[in-house]
């Protein structure tokens, strides 16, 4: 053999083993792409399965599903709207809203009105009067067929998250359909009596009902219990967000081990 045939055999076992070492790194980064696509996937389905299992929904605060009976009627419709306030438990707990229910009727015959849910953020007085406090969320409007007699339950369902913190004042308005006979059911029970009809899962507390005759100048504090409910669930804690992201890190890790051994 000659050197020259030496050297071509040499050049052609370099060109196949560089070919060969080019494809094993190709398939290490595609096997590492999948491997990171799958523990990716794995985390997502983790994390929704466990908030799925583990959200606990609650009454925030309410007096329907304990029976709470109406003997009043409020109209709500154009100028004249209702208001209830409460304050979310020091529990250290943060809170988003699932659902709102008011309980309507009407003041005479059956007929459809439109009623309409705004939410106060977290600026009201200790006292919960709504009066010139401006930062509010609209909740939304839905059409509601009553009749005079018969109580009905709305409910309203948030189209944006409405996040409540903990030992935090928040409320919600509702108006009707103006010249309407729509009414906001109410229990009176005696003078000075403004809570004794609402429970709560979570030591919530309720504040005061107001009312307005004017659009929202001014709000006369009510003694008459409105009939509602607020239900609730708990937003997961930042630790337990990273703690299911954790999981994913280690078992990349591992598998990264585990290549660089092969």
């Amino acid at each position: 053999m000659t050197s020259v045939d030496f050297i071509s055999i040499f050049c052609l076992c370099g060109i196949d083993l560089q070919h060969k070492i080019y494809e094993f790194e190709k398939s290490m980064r595609f096997n590492l792409s999948l491997t990171k696509t799958a523990i990716t996937a794995t985390v997502a389905t983790i994390s929704l399965s466990f908030f799925g299992s583990n959200a606990q929904a609650a009454l925030l605060i309410g007096n329907i599903d304990n029976g709470t009976v109406a003997n009043q009627g409020n109209q709500v419709n154009g100028s004249d709207n209702e208001f209830v306030s409460f304050t979310t438990p020091d529990d250290g707990i943060t809170r988003i809203v699932d659902d709102i229910t008011v309980q309507l009727s009407n003041s005479f015959g059956t007929a459809s009105f439109d009623a309409t849910l705004i939410w106060f953020d977290d600026s009201l007085p200790a006292s919960g009067d709504p009066t010139g406090v401006t930062s509010t969320i609209a909740i939304g409007t839905q059409s509601v067929s009553v009749t005079a007699g018969q109580p009905t339950n709305a409910i309203f369902t948030p189209g944006t998250d409405l996040i409540l913190q903990p030992n935090t004042r928040y409320g919600f308005r509702l108006n009707g359909t103006p010249g309407s006979g729509l009414t906001w059911l109410s229990q009176f029970t005696v003078a000075g009596d403004f809570d004794s009809t609402y429970e709560s899962d979570v030591n919530a507390t309720f504040l005061r009902a107001y009312r307005t005759n004017d659009g929202g100048t001014v709000w006369s504090v009510q003694t008459s219990q409105r009939i509602f409910e607020i239900n609730v669930s708990t937003v997961p804690e930042p630790g337990t967000i990273l703690g299911i992201v954790g999981i994913g890190l280690l078992g990349l890790s591992s598998t990264l081990k585990n290549k660089n051994k092969d």
